[in-house]
């Protein structure tokens, strides 16, 4: 029943999202270039998170996927300039609000693209950023990705917050 549940529930929320994506899509190619940059800046971000509600509730049927048999990960070429634009797209807003830097790095060895499921990867990105501004008042947050060894790589989330309680 649960599972029935959720698949219900993100159904019946993609259906509005999917019009939000496609009224933004269709208002930046209809405006004729009267929209200003910031204006257009305010659609990408309407846009994107949008798409990342909609990733939201993928993970509510990928969820329901789960209890039922499983799921498989994507493993797909990820390039690092789209990474760091959706980033930046998402999280970099939230950063400046409460007046903080907002920096992606990358080790100068760091292979590109890099195989992951870029799906699971930016969500992850965007909640550890989204955590990470949240218990910072004052200076920067960043991510940095490196090369671990010659077969994988990783990524820290670095800033100037509070800090966990050990």
């Amino acid at each position: 029943i649960k599972s029935q549940i959720l698949m219900n529930i993100s159904h019946d929320a993609r259906t509005p999202l999917s019009s939000i994506i496609l009224s933004t899509d269709m208002l930046r190619k209809t405006s004729n270039g009267s929209l200003t940059e910031k204006q257009l800046a305010r659609l990408d971000t309407i846009t994107l998170n949008a798409k990342r509600l909609n990733t939201f509730l993928q993970n509510f049927l990928d969820q329901a996927k789960l209890e039922v048999g499983g799921i498989q990960l994507v493993t797909e070429p990820i390039a690092l300039d789209k990474l760091s634009e959706e980033l930046d797209h998402i999280v970099k807003p939230l950063a400046e609000h409460k007046g903080l830097t907002w920096q992606v790095t990358y080790a100068p060895d760091f292979p590109s693209p890099v195989y992951g499921d870029h799906m699971r990867l930016i969500q992850i990105l965007i909640n550890l950023g989204h955590n990470a501004i949240k218990f910072t008042d004052q200076g920067d947050v960043s991510v940095h990705f490196f090369r671990h060894d010659e077969q994988s790589w990783g990524f820290h989330v670095k800033d100037t917050g509070q800090g966990i309680n050990p």
